[in-house]
């Protein structure tokens, strides 16, 4: 997924079509307003100061340290547990295509309503092409925290997903790494740390 900022009308109205389509078992996300509305027109979303952006691991392991986590199968796909917010465990897909996390609409909405996230979190609206070329828009929150193994990655920007999709491990968690691999003949998620 990549961010995109300009659509024409039609292309607007079909996205509209299909973000409602998308979100339409989602009543408590959408219309009681569980998140902000998006941001007028030029208007930027707040993502809070410098430092509270900033990609700091919870526990700073030594340069170059390296940890293999390992996969799970998943349908022809492998598959790895991260714990979100100290709370939710969920097998993340490992997508380089991914711009943000993403998580499926479904499990937003049972993470507001245990109070792993709440209306804070979210910071505005964005465009995402899809590998079909299409363009969905959807809510951007923040992930206090995002754990896989050892490594715990603080302010990780994450999108909403379909209902009950796949979660997606995309770049905004990915590239807070030196490095990262899958070994194909160990079935792991090699991450090195900055």
């Amino acid at each position: 997924m990549t961010d995109s900022t300009c659509l024409s009308r039609p292309a607007a109205d079909r996205v509209r079509r299909r973000a409602a389509a998308l979100f339409s078992g989602l009543g408590c996300l959408l219309l009681a307003g569980c998140y902000p509305p998006p941001p007028g027109p030029g208007a930027a979303a707040p993502l809070g100061t410098a430092a509270e952006s900033l990609a700091i691991p919870a526990s700073l392991p030594p340069y170059g340290a390296t940890e293999a986590i390992p996969l799970t199968p998943h349908g022809g796909v492998y598959t790895v547990q991260a714990e979100i917010n100290g709370v939710a465990k969920l097998d993340f897909l490992i997508d380089t295509g991914s711009t943000d996390v993403v998580l499926p609409a479904q499990a937003v909405v049972l993470m507001l309503r245990a109070g792993a996230l709440s209306e804070s979190d979210f910071i505005g609206h964005a465009g995402y092409r899809l590998a079909d070329g299409s363009v969905l828009i959807s809510p951007r929150f923040m992930l206090r925290e995002v754990r896989v193994g050892n490594y715990a990655v603080r302010n990780v920007t994450a999108s909403v997903g379909e209902v009950q999709g796949l979660p997606l491990l995309g770049e905004s968690f990915l590239s807070r790494f030196r490095s990262w691999a899958i070994d194909n003949n160990s079935h792991n998620l090699i991450l090195t740390a900055q």
